[in-house]
């Protein structure tokens, strides 16, 4: 099988490259006169000179060369495949390996010969001195077309077009949403309320104009999501951004510089409208400051996303709501749970009343014989030696591929993996150090958090009552059980203590339907039904 391998960066100057659809063509004319099947990998917007593992279809197409998939491979010219000695020499010791010849528009590569490799060694250090050159000449093409009050790419400042010339220019139309935009946020109007009116009233984003999808990433969960541009809706940051955009007041931000461009608003006026944005912080359509205690621990165990109280003065929504909701598309499907009801459990279960002290004691009853620190404190020593041998071991890999024995691919893997360890065994090293601490100030702690637990009431005021929650609790994590209508609540602490878990049984609903709550020691109290659980 012939593997075509076609690459195009996004920086090129015009008529100086070969577009993927020739590359492309000209490699299946080449797989028709050998008389073999082909195999298309396409690399679109990725500079020669990165490294393997971050151009996915290169690092595909040696994955198949090693699994004996391709006999042949094509690209237009050799700076297709590489721009860098490191990456070539990586590839053309898997084509020796793995007997594959090389085809470049100029015919077949003999890579045998010595005056071929050496022409091919010094091709890609040329190649490498090209891209660096290239790519200083488009940055200093680009910065003199912006001091010049030229622009480029298709995706422009809302409120402005360019010309037939690439000049930047004022789109009128726009421009009169722009003022409306600036004037409501003036008047105190938040960003939120100011984009529900962009979307209710059918203004265009950017992106409505454009064909294609894009795709984001979820930041807490890694999913990607896709959606036409078409679809795509004003959000509060994208409002958020044309209010602190200094091109409005005709400066255009090109790196640490500005430069004059046309102006939509007078400059003064544009800084008034910026210094007033503090003051609409809280503007964002909710007119009453609401209090909320668990703020910042909650957390969606489904998505990962944070919850978030919603609350209304007329109590018609009065729940911690995952913030996946916040965008349709994102929307994990998560039921909200009642604020008042969750935070007088989590209050009255560990601030009232001597539980959180029992669990400590529990906890640490059983190192009277000093048990516990001594193997935290092996522990410690083991992931402390773990660490140096993951230095070595580092240094070691590197070596090797200088020496051409690793691959730069699998370098970059086995980095990677090395990399994660080393963070993961920072982690546990800073937990068992705290619970050894912990541990040391033994009584000291319990009567630190009894007095503590002493002085809470119920009429206790609300930033105290907040402040003693966030010191003993961690994080809680929410699950949301729809075939039986009630929420799992499990409490992690800043303590060295298990994890507290909870089921609601609100009304009572669990004990009639005869659940058995998967064999495991599920107990009931006050319409809660509780175990303990070791780990999230």
């Amino acid at each position: 099988m012939l593997a075509i391998y076609c690459r195009i960066s996004q920086e090129k100057l015009e008529g100086k490259d070969r577009s993927i659809k020739d590359q492309k063509l000209l490699g299946i004319e080449l797989a028709e006169s050998l008389k073999l099947p082909y195999k298309v990998y396409i690399d679109e917007g990725i500079s020669g000179t990165k490294a393997i593992a971050d151009r996915p279809a290169f690092s595909e197409m040696l994955d198949d060369i090693q699994d004996g998939k391709i006999t042949s491979v094509y690209a237009y010219d050799q700076s297709r495949l590489e721009r860098s000695p490191e990456t070539r020499f990586v590839f053309k010791r898997l084509l020796k390996e793995n007997n594959v010849k090389l085809y470049t528009d100029n015919g077949l590569v003999d890579t045998e010969s010595e005056e071929g490799e050496m022409m091919g060694d010094f091709l890609s250090i040329i190649n490498q001195y090209y891209a660096r050159i290239t790519a200083r000449k488009i940055k200093s093409v680009l910065k003199r077309n912006a001091k010049e009050g030229k622009v480029h790419g298709n995706i422009l400042p809302f409120g402005y077009s360019k010309d037939e010339k690439g000049y930047l220019t004022i789109n009128e139309k726009e421009a009169e949403i722009v003022k409306e935009i600036y004037a409501k946020s003036l008047s105190g109007i938040g960003s939120s309320t100011i984009k529900n009116w962009l979307n209710e009233t059918g203004v265009p984003t950017r992106y409505n104009k454009l064909s294609g999808t894009l795709t984001t990433v979820n930041k807490y969960t890694g999913k990607k999501t896709t959606k036409k541009k078409s679809d795509i809706k004003w959000s509060d940051k994208t409002v958020q951004d044309i209010l602190r955009n200094p091109i409005y007041k005709g400066k255009r931000r090109w790196g640490k510089e500005f430069y004059d461009c046309p102006a939509i608003l007078d400059a003064d006026y544009w800084q008034k409208v910026n210094d007033n944005l503090p003051k609409n912080k809280h503007n964002s359509g909710k007119k009453v400051d609401h209090k909320y205690l668990l703020k910042g621990l909650l957390e969606c165990a489904k998505c990962g996303r944070n919850l978030y109280g919603h609350r209304r003065v007329s109590l018609k929504d009065n729940a911690y709501i995952c913030s996946s909701k916040r965008i349709k598309s994102q929307n994990c499907g998560s039921r909200g749970i009642n604020i008042d009801y969750l935070e007088d459990v989590i209050f009255s279960r560990f601030l009232k009343g001597d539980k959180l002290l029992e669990m400590v004691r529990e906890s640490t009853k059983n190192d009277l014989d000093n048990q516990r620190s001594l193997k935290l404190n092996k522990e410690l020593e083991t992931l402390e030696k773990r660490k140096q041998e993951l230095e070595r071991q580092k240094e070691k890999a590197i070596r090797l591929t200088l020496l051409d024995e690793v691959s730069e691919s699998d370098l970059s893997n086995i980095l990677k993996g090395m990399d994660q360890e080393h963070s993961d065994a920072n982690i546990r090293i800073s937990n068992i150090k705290s619970e050894l601490e912990f541990l040391k100030k033994g009584l000291n702690s319990q009567n630190e958090i009894q007095n503590d637990i002493s002085q809470m009431k119920d009429n206790t005021p609300f930033n105290i009552k907040r402040d003693m929650i966030h010191k003993y609790i961690k994080r809680i994590y929410i699950t949301w059980w729809p075939e039986v209508f009630e929420h799992i609540i499990e409490v992690s602490f800043n303590l060295p203590i298990p994890n507290e878990k909870f089921l609601t049984n609100r009304g009572h609903k669990l004990k009639k339907l005869g659940l058995e709550l998967n064999g495991k020691d599920w107990k009931s109290i006050e319409g809660i039904i509780y175990n303990n659980h070791q780990e999230h």
